[in-house]
């Protein structure tokens, strides 16, 4: 069964769901009540997985699989799907056992088969072979070893050329339309001498409302065509809904408030404007809850090794840019210092992710480590990307668009332009043949754009993309 959906359609909350009524259904609900302390039974559970290839969403799974009494300790029922695949395939000698398969690459046997598998952003699958996966399809070889699979998948949030999927594959895992008894034979050969052809019966889910966008329909679509076609409209203005009921009940009085967009001239005064909304500006006195800038790769980053551009500050990777004559540039300005103690109106540089260390009140708080990126408070001064946000809500992002983001007014279209990107894996080509550069990009866009649930800050590195934007905005109620 696979459920699809675009970005905020609710599609891991279903999953989550689906999951703690699959391991609980033996389980009457006045005993989990009574027992609310104590682990379910494992006698009563049937012998069920789910499976991310997120490094922050497998974290969050853990804890909640952890404090439900799923698993006694992290990945005995969340895991990786290399490490489903290593787990439930032959071993001999206390190793995994390997044959050479027809393609000439070893692979690993399957043994034994998993009741239920559950996999969450099956988009981030790898459809071919790496350091850490020597197979060369991780859905195919899940599914030769589990009994059921649901698998939510977005091919608008695929990033990396190496998750792509053949146009041919994509018709046989994924059919558009086909009922739940129809059977379909995959004919791949992984493994020398085995059955070419894997018998599956499937059906389909897909969810179309959008669930964290707090905004009204119109909002919705603006963004829907920004993101998955390029378009620039103007921007209708949100009013927000209030509550009919807040005065005579004294409950809240929005169900949602007005969308706030607004389009910045600046990154430093964007990133000003989310430290506010997180309420860590010195001056400011509200707290509007979770709220980060995100960037697209356009800055080198390293996770293995100090800058040694940086090296006089830190050595940390970041974005960093500088205006001169009233128009911002890439990278340091030479007669400017650099770091973050040299932010002004004319010089921004934030490390991305993972590059600041936990503080030692974050320290203190017990399994700190399995906290996603934006939920640690020193992560405010750093640029989140697609790793760390990704499948995650934000209250307000703040997306700065870098060079590889542009508009070109003849067309009245956004462009993209791979070789402004600095993310290696998005703009390699698969197999050293096709490219998938422009896509990925794409969809890299979209991932960052739809994060924020109740306001987007955008600032544009191209002029010709802030015009259009500022120019678009003027028309409805949004700032810049």
């Amino acid at each position: 069964m696979f459920v699809g959906g675009a970005a905020g359609t609710g599609k891991t909350v279903l999953l989550s769901h689906l999951f703690y009524r699959i391991m609980t259904e033996g389980v009457q609900d006045e005993e989990i009540e009574e027992n609310a302390g104590e682990p379910i039974p494992e006698v009563k559970r049937p012998d069920a997985f789910i499976l991310v290839n997120h490094k922050e969403q497998e974290n969050v799974y853990n804890q909640i699989a952890t404090k439900l009494g799923l698993q006694k300790k992290d990945n005995q029922v969340v895991m990786r799907p290399s490490q489903f695949i290593t787990r439930f395939s032959r071993h001999a000698e206390g190793a995994v056992e390997r044959v050479i398969g027809a393609n000439g690459k070893k692979h690993y046997i399957p043994e034994g088969k998993a009741d239920i598998v559950l996999v969450d952003e099956a988009h981030l699958l790898h459809t071919q072979g790496n350091q850490a996966y020597s197979g060369s399809n991780m859905l195919a070889d899940i599914l030769r070893r589990a009994k059921v699979v649901v698998a939510i998948f977005d091919p608008g949030q695929i990033l990396e050329s190496r998750q792509r999927w053949s146009d041919e594959d994509m018709v046989r895992f994924f059919p558009k339309y086909a009922p739940s008894t129809e059977h379909r034979r995959l004919d791949v050969k992984f493994v020398e001498g085995e059955m070419s052809g894997l018998p599956i019966r499937y059906g389909r889910i897909q969810l179309h409302h959008q669930f964290r966008i707090a905004a009204n329909d119109s909002t919705v679509h603006w963004l829907e065509q920004l993101t998955q076609h390029g378009i620039i409209g103007p921007f209708a203005k949100d009013e927000g809904k209030q509550n009919p009921r807040a005065r005579e009940r004294g409950e809240p009085k929005w169900v949602y408030e007005p969308y706030d967009l607004q389009v910045f001239d600046s990154p430093a005064t964007l990133m000003r404007a989310i430290r506010d909304k997180a309420g860590l500006q010195e001056d400011s006195n509200r707290n509007k809850g979770l709220s980060r800038v995100l960037a697209t790769y356009d800055c080198a980053y390293k996770g293995d090794g100090k800058n040694p551009d940086t090296q006089d500050f830190g050595g940390q990777w970041g974005v960093e840019m500088h205006r001169e004559h009233g128009e911002w540039l890439m990278g340091a300005s030479a007669n400017h210092d650099r770091g973050m103690n040299a932010n002004d109106d004319d010089y921004f540089f934030h490390p991305w992710n993972y590059q600041l260390a936990d503080t030692e009140e974050e320290k203190a708080v017990e399994r700190v480590s399995d906290l996603a990126w934006a939920e640690k408070p020193h992560t405010i001064d750093e640029i989140g990307s697609t790793f760390t946000i990704q499948g995650f809500d934000l209250n307000y992002a703040g997306v700065i668009l870098g060079p590889s983001v542009t508009f070109n007014p003849k067309t009245q279209q956004v462009e993209f332009h791979p070789e402004a990107s600095k993310s290696k894996k998005a703009i390699e080509k698969r197999g050293g043949k096709r490219s998938y550069a422009m896509e990925n990009l794409q969809n890299e866009f979209n991932v960052l754009m739809t994060r924020g649930v109740h306001g987007l800050y955008i600032f544009a590195f191209d002029p010709a993309l802030r015009a259009e934007l500022k120019r678009q905005c003027k028309k409805g109620d949004c700032r810049y």
